[in-house]
C-alpha cells in the first residue's frame, strides 16, 4: 500500500513539474515574441521616419500586426481611409506598397472600381451587356492637384473611369459603329459619365479574329464615325483622334 502511495506521489510530482515547465516555457515564448514584436515595430517606425518624413502629417499609422512570421503595418491617409498602403517585415527585410497603393492610388481606385461595378450590376438589366465593366486606368500621381484633392476628399463623381465591354459582331464599318453608338446610348441611359471606352469585338464569322478599340468619350459626343476610322486603319488619322487599336489572336 505504501509502495503504491509512494509511486502515486512521485507521479504527481512529475506531473506538476511538467505542468510548471510547460507553463514556464510558454511564458518565455510569449515574452520572447513580445520583445521581438516591439523590436520589429521600432524597426518599421524607423523605416517610416526615414522614408516618409515629409508625409507623416497626412498619415494615420496603424498598429503592427503579426501573422505567423510576417509583420505588417497599415498606413492610412488622414482624409480618406481608402487611400492606404502596407509596410511588411519578413525575414529581416522590409517592403512597402507605397508607390503602387498610395502614390499611384491603386488602393483608392480598387475600391472605387468595386463600388462602380456593384452599382453597374444593380442597374444593368440588359442581357446584351453582361460583359460590361468599369475600370480606373489612371494613376493618382498623374492627376492634376485639383482632381487629386477632390478624390482624396471623397468627391468620386468625376469622369475618370473606362467602360469595358466585349461582344461578337460582324467586323465591318457599319456594325462596329452601330454597336458603339448603341452602347453609348445605353451608358447615357444609366446616367454614367465615363472618360474612355475599351471595346473588344470578335468577328461573328471567325472567332480567331478579334479587335480591341480604345477611345475617348468626346469622340462620341462629337459624332465621330469610329467604325469607319477603325476599318480604314489609317495610323495618322487614328493618332489624331487618339484611337488605339489592337488586333488579337
Amino acid at each position: 500500500m505504501r509502495k503504491n502511495e509512494s509511486k502515486l506521489f512521485t507521479e504527481m510530482i512529475i506531473f506538476f513539474f511538467m505542468v510548471i515547465l510547460c507553463f514556464g516555457l510558454l511564458i518565455i515564448k510569449e515574452k520572447s515574441n513580445s520583445i521581438r514584436s516591439n523590436k520589429i515595430n521600432k524597426t518599421i517606425n524607423n523605416y517610416i521616419d526615414t522614408n516618409y518624413k515629409d508625409l507623416k502629417d497626412e498619415f494615420i499609422i496603424g498598429k503592427t500586426t503579426r501573422k505567423n512570421n510576417l509583420y505588417y503595418k497599415k498606413i492610412v491617409n488622414n482624409k480618406n481611409k481608402y487611400l492606404n498602403f502596407i509596410i511588411t517585415y519578413k525575414n529581416n527585410k522590409i517592403s512597402s506598397t507605397y508607390k503602387e497603393d498610395y502614390l499611384e492610388g491603386r488602393s483608392l481606385f480598387n475600391v472605387l472600381e468595386k463600388q462602380m461595378n456593384e452599382k453597374l450590376n444593380n442597374i444593368n438589366k440588359g442581357d446584351n451587356y453582361k460583359s460590361l465593366k468599369v475600370s480606373y486606368d489612371i494613376k493618382l500621381n498623374n492627376c492634376t492637384n485639383n482632381i487629386k484633392n477632390k478624390l482624396i476628399k471623397g468627391n468620386y463623381d468625376l469622369s475618370l473611369y473606362t467602360i469595358n465591354d466585349s461582344k461578337t459582331i460582324n467586323l465591318n464599318e457599319v456594325e462596329i459603329q452601330n454597336e458603339i453608338q448603341k452602347l453609348h446610348n445605353y451608358i447615357l441611359s444609366l446616367k454614367l459619365n465615363p472618360k474612355n471606352y475599351r471595346l473588344t469585338y470578335t468577328d461573328l464569322n471567325n472567332e480567331t479574329k478579334s479587335i480591341t478599340i480604345e477611345f475617348n468619350e468626346e469622340l462620341l459626343i462629337n459624332n465621330i464615325n469610329i467604325g469607319k476610322l477603325v476599318i480604314e486603319n489609317n495610323d495618322q488619322v487614328l493618332n489624331k483622334y487618339s484611337i488605339k487599336i489592337n488586333h488579337l489572336n
